[in-house]
């Protein structure tokens, strides 16, 4: 069963990343990160862990991590769960891997690949989403389905 898109934006919690924290790593002579994660902190200005509830049943996002690899590759993993109304809960892990720039203290992802559930799969038509990095956070602005947008905050 799935999850009306008016009570959880999938792309917004895909491009958050997310499981657990690597530790840092050192700058390439590019001035990019090799091995940086940042953990899930908020989303909207909420904190972890997020339940949201309606008639169909529970959604609840756990935790996340963003990895900015050597290279320019990035991955991005949630952990979530659904409990359908009635339903069991269903434990899933989600995300994408892509390519990422950084220009200054802006950073765009572009996503290449979608992860749901174990199986990675290409995402041709996947807009970039950009956002500001520091030292210690990346935050992210991505469009949910009302035509606003979601802020994504991941931090070391």
């Amino acid at each position: 069963m799935s999850f009306p898109a008016s009570l959880i934006s999938r792309r917004a919690f895909a491009v958050l990343a997310l499981t657990s924290v690597v530790a840092l790593g050192a700058c390439g002579d590019d001035g990019g990160p090799k091995g940086d994660s940042y953990r899930l902190f908020s989303v909207n200005s909420q904190p972890l862990p997020i339940v949201q509830t309606n008639e169909f049943g529970t959604f609840s996002l756990k935790s996340g991590v963003l990895s900015l690899n050597s290279g320019g590759k990035y991955t991005v993993r949630v952990n979530t769960s659904l409990k359908p109304a009635g339903g069991a809960v269903q434990n899933s892990v989600n995300g994408e891997n892509g390519t990422y720039v950084i220009s200054g203290s802006t950073i765009t992802l572009t996503p290449t690949h979608d992860f749901e559930d174990g199986v990675l799969t290409p995402s041709p038509d996947a807009d970039p989403v950009s956002g500001t990095k520091t030292a210690s956070s990346v935050t992210l602005n991505t469009p949910d389905f009302s035509g606003g947008f979601v802020t994504i905050v991941f931090q070391k």
